[in-house]
Protein backbone atom coordinates (compact mmCIF):
# COMPACT_ATOMS: atom_id res chain seq x y z
CA UNK A 1 0.00 0.00 0.00
CA UNK A 2 1.22 3.47 -0.76
CA UNK A 3 0.89 6.46 1.53
CA UNK A 4 0.50 8.65 -1.54
CA UNK A 5 -3.05 7.43 -2.04
CA UNK A 6 -4.22 8.56 1.39
CA UNK A 7 -7.54 10.42 1.32
CA UNK A 8 -10.14 11.68 3.77
CA UNK A 9 -13.90 11.89 3.81
CA UNK A 10 -15.89 13.98 6.27
CA UNK A 11 -19.47 14.67 7.25
CA UNK A 12 -21.41 17.26 9.18
CA UNK A 13 -21.49 16.43 12.87
CA UNK A 14 -25.09 16.99 13.92
CA UNK A 15 -24.92 15.43 17.36
CA UNK A 16 -21.75 15.19 19.42
CA UNK A 17 -21.40 12.33 21.79
CA UNK A 18 -19.68 9.05 22.30
CA UNK A 19 -20.56 7.61 18.91
CA UNK A 20 -21.31 8.56 15.34
CA UNK A 21 -24.75 9.54 14.14
CA UNK A 22 -26.52 6.34 13.05
CA UNK A 23 -27.10 7.45 9.45
CA UNK A 24 -23.37 8.16 8.99
CA UNK A 25 -22.34 4.90 10.69
CA UNK A 26 -24.72 2.90 8.48
CA UNK A 27 -23.49 4.58 5.30
CA UNK A 28 -19.85 3.99 6.27
CA UNK A 29 -20.52 0.33 7.15
CA UNK A 30 -22.33 -0.34 3.86
CA UNK A 31 -19.56 1.35 1.92
CA UNK A 32 -16.87 -0.67 3.72
CA UNK A 33 -18.48 -4.08 3.10
CA UNK A 34 -18.98 -3.15 -0.55
CA UNK A 35 -15.16 -3.20 -0.77
CA UNK A 36 -14.49 -6.49 1.03
CA UNK A 37 -14.27 -8.12 4.44
CA UNK A 38 -13.71 -5.74 7.35
CA UNK A 39 -11.46 -6.49 10.33
CA UNK A 40 -11.94 -4.23 13.34
CA UNK A 41 -11.55 -4.17 17.12
CA UNK A 42 -14.45 -4.96 19.43
CA UNK A 43 -14.94 -5.15 23.19
CA UNK A 44 -17.76 -7.69 23.44
CA UNK A 45 -16.46 -10.41 25.81
CA UNK A 46 -19.38 -12.81 25.17
CA UNK A 47 -17.46 -14.72 22.51
CA UNK A 48 -14.10 -14.69 24.28
CA UNK A 49 -13.22 -18.37 24.50
CA UNK A 50 -9.62 -17.63 25.49
CA UNK A 51 -8.23 -20.02 22.88
CA UNK A 52 -7.04 -17.60 20.17
CA UNK A 53 -9.50 -19.28 17.80
CA UNK A 54 -12.12 -17.70 15.58
CA UNK A 55 -15.77 -18.25 16.45
CA UNK A 56 -18.68 -17.65 14.08
CA UNK A 57 -21.12 -15.34 15.89
CA UNK A 58 -23.54 -14.70 13.01
CA UNK A 59 -23.62 -15.21 9.26
CA UNK A 60 -20.56 -13.55 7.69
CA UNK A 61 -19.16 -12.51 11.10
CA UNK A 62 -16.41 -14.06 13.22
CA UNK A 63 -14.79 -12.93 16.47
CA UNK A 64 -11.73 -13.94 18.43
CA UNK A 65 -9.48 -12.75 21.21
CA UNK A 66 -5.76 -12.81 20.51
CA UNK A 67 -3.59 -12.96 23.63
CA UNK A 68 -0.20 -11.34 23.05
CA UNK A 69 2.70 -11.77 25.44
CA UNK A 70 4.84 -14.47 26.98
CA UNK A 71 3.00 -14.72 30.31
CA UNK A 72 -0.71 -15.61 30.18
CA UNK A 73 -3.04 -13.02 31.73
CA UNK A 74 -0.27 -10.39 31.76
CA UNK A 75 -0.13 -9.83 28.04
CA UNK A 76 -2.45 -7.64 26.02
CA UNK A 77 -5.71 -8.96 24.65
CA UNK A 78 -6.77 -7.90 21.18
CA UNK A 79 -10.40 -8.62 20.37
CA UNK A 80 -10.99 -8.82 16.63
CA UNK A 81 -14.11 -9.06 14.53
CA UNK A 82 -14.07 -9.96 10.83
CA UNK A 83 -17.29 -9.33 8.98
CA UNK A 84 -18.86 -8.65 5.61
CA UNK A 85 -22.22 -7.87 7.24
CA UNK A 86 -22.95 -4.10 7.38
CA UNK A 87 -24.96 -4.46 10.61
CA UNK A 88 -21.97 -6.04 12.36
CA UNK A 89 -19.48 -3.59 10.85
CA UNK A 90 -21.61 -0.63 11.97
CA UNK A 91 -20.78 -1.56 15.58
CA UNK A 92 -17.18 -0.42 15.12
CA UNK A 93 -18.46 3.16 15.32
CA UNK A 94 -20.27 2.55 18.63
CA UNK A 95 -17.79 0.56 20.73
CA UNK A 96 -17.11 2.22 24.11
CA UNK A 97 -13.74 0.55 24.64
CA UNK A 98 -12.46 1.31 21.13
CA UNK A 99 -14.03 4.73 20.71
CA UNK A 100 -14.25 6.18 17.19
CA UNK A 101 -14.19 9.74 18.56
CA UNK A 102 -11.08 9.07 20.65
CA UNK A 103 -9.29 7.47 17.67
CA UNK A 104 -9.29 4.07 19.34
CA UNK A 105 -10.80 2.22 16.39
CA UNK A 106 -9.86 1.27 12.86
CA UNK A 107 -11.01 -0.97 10.06
CA UNK A 108 -8.70 -3.04 7.87
CA UNK A 109 -10.07 -4.20 4.51
CA UNK A 110 -9.36 -7.61 3.05
CA UNK A 111 -10.61 -9.26 -0.14
CA UNK A 112 -14.26 -10.33 -0.12
CA UNK A 113 -14.76 -13.79 1.27
CA UNK A 114 -11.61 -13.61 3.41
CA UNK A 115 -11.51 -16.58 5.78
CA UNK A 116 -10.61 -15.50 9.32
CA UNK A 117 -8.17 -18.35 9.88
CA UNK A 118 -6.10 -17.10 6.92
CA UNK A 119 -5.54 -13.63 8.39
CA UNK A 120 -1.92 -12.90 9.38
CA UNK A 121 -2.90 -11.92 12.96
CA UNK A 122 0.62 -11.83 14.40
CA UNK A 123 1.64 -9.43 11.64
CA UNK A 124 -1.56 -7.40 12.11
CA UNK A 125 -0.90 -7.03 15.86
CA UNK A 126 2.70 -5.91 15.20
CA UNK A 127 1.50 -3.34 12.68
CA UNK A 128 -1.22 -2.08 15.04
CA UNK A 129 1.26 -1.68 17.88
CA UNK A 130 3.62 0.28 15.62
CA UNK A 131 0.75 2.11 13.86
CA UNK A 132 2.07 0.98 10.48
CA UNK A 133 -1.20 0.08 8.80
CA UNK A 134 0.30 0.10 5.34
CA UNK A 135 2.45 -2.98 6.05
CA UNK A 136 -0.26 -5.60 6.59
CA UNK A 137 -0.08 -8.41 4.02
CA UNK A 138 -3.23 -8.95 1.92
CA UNK A 139 -4.81 -5.79 3.36
CA UNK A 140 -6.37 -3.81 0.53
CA UNK A 141 -7.02 -0.65 2.53
CA UNK A 142 -7.99 0.80 5.87
CA UNK A 143 -10.32 3.31 7.46
CA UNK A 144 -9.53 5.11 10.69
CA UNK A 145 -10.96 8.14 12.47
CA UNK A 146 -9.60 11.62 12.11
CA UNK A 147 -8.59 13.75 15.06
CA UNK A 148 -12.13 14.50 16.23
CA UNK A 149 -13.96 11.47 14.84
CA UNK A 150 -15.90 13.63 12.37
CA UNK A 151 -13.90 12.53 9.39
CA UNK A 152 -12.25 9.33 8.28
CA UNK A 153 -8.90 8.68 6.68
CA UNK A 154 -8.85 5.89 4.16
CA UNK A 155 -6.00 4.16 2.47
CA UNK A 156 -5.36 2.55 -0.91
CA UNK A 157 -7.88 0.59 -2.93
CA UNK A 158 -10.81 2.27 -1.24
CA UNK A 159 -11.95 4.50 -4.06
CA UNK A 160 -14.97 2.17 -4.53
CA UNK A 161 -15.63 2.90 -0.82
CA UNK A 162 -15.65 6.63 -1.51
CA UNK A 163 -18.03 6.21 -4.46
CA UNK A 164 -20.31 3.99 -2.36
CA UNK A 165 -20.22 6.35 0.64
CA UNK A 166 -20.98 9.46 -1.42
CA UNK A 167 -23.85 7.64 -3.09
CA UNK A 168 -25.29 6.37 0.22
Amino acid sequence: MSLYSLRTVDWCAIARGRSLEEAVASALAKALVSCGSVLFLHSDPRHDNGTNEWKSVSPQTWQMTKQVGMIPKLGRKWRFCLSSNPDSVRQLFHDDQYSWHLRGQLALLFPSGQRPENLPLNEIVRCLEKQELTNVADCTGYLRPGDDGDFAEFGPALFPFLISFVGA
